[in-house]
């Protein structure tokens, strides 16, 4: 397949990795974007995902052996074919194509969302990752390769549901979510913590979850 060379002038695609926060005993959605600021239409990507040591990307429920990803709404049909390999400590390759057709529309957006996990042991801290080989398939033939794609992973190791920050969830906890869905002014009440399905409101069934987490249900 030839490549493509960009001119100075000719505005070139770009591929941006960005990762939720990182929760012990959670899962952190990873959010693949494609930015297309010219009018060249792709019918095909591949590149390697390198996770630093410590992460992993986590499977469907049923099939241990296959990636959980879910696909945006910028495929032109619902048949598109995304591949992804693991190719072990933390790299894995994917590959996008498609018998029918199927094209990446719009010029900016998510492609694809994956979720990262962390081994139970893993510190506090900021990780580096990286998505390299990116190479993106234009429908008159010509392979165009991208800059390799950087990001961080923003490891929290406080429990969700500890909405104090004293290293346990108890009931406390679920006293002060309580307090705050009643908007009930408080202390030392951190709202990160209590937004327990992330959809930015803490609600009752935030502190049902929690309750949850005190009767190890989840």
């Amino acid at each position: 397949m030839p490549l493509w060379a960009w001119g100075d002038d000719t505005p070139a695609p770009r591929l941006t990795v960005k990762a939720d926060v990182l929760f012990p005993q959670g899962k952190a959605a990873l959010t693949v974007s494609l930015s297309n600021p010219g009018d060249d239409i792709y019918n095909g990507y591949q590149f390697d995902l390198r996770l630093p040591d410590g992460f992993t990307l986590a499977t469907k429920d049923d099939k241990d052996d296959e990636v959980e990803y879910v696909l945006s709404d910028r495929y032109s049909t619902s048949r598109a074919n995304l591949n992804i390999t693991d190719k072990g400590d933390g790299h894995y390759r994917l590959l996008f194509f498609s018998f029918n057709n199927t094209v990446i529309t719009g010029n900016d957006g998510p492609l694809l969302t994956i979720y990262l996990l962390a081994d139970d042991d893993m510190a506090e801290g900021t990780y580096h990752g990286a998505a390299t080989g990116i190479s993106l398939s234009r429908n008159d033939g010509f392979s165009v390769s991208c800059p390799r794609a950087t990001f961080d992973i923003q490891m929290d190791v406080t429990m969700m549901g500890d909405v104090n920050i004293d290293h346990v969830v108890d009931v406390t906890d679920v006293m002060k979510t309580v307090l705050e869905v009643l908007r009930i002014q408080q202390t030392n009440f951190h709202v990160r913590y209590a937004d327990m399905d992330g959809n930015g409101v803490v609600d009752v069934t935030d502190v049902m979850t929690i309750i949850d987490v005190i009767l190890h249900k989840i």
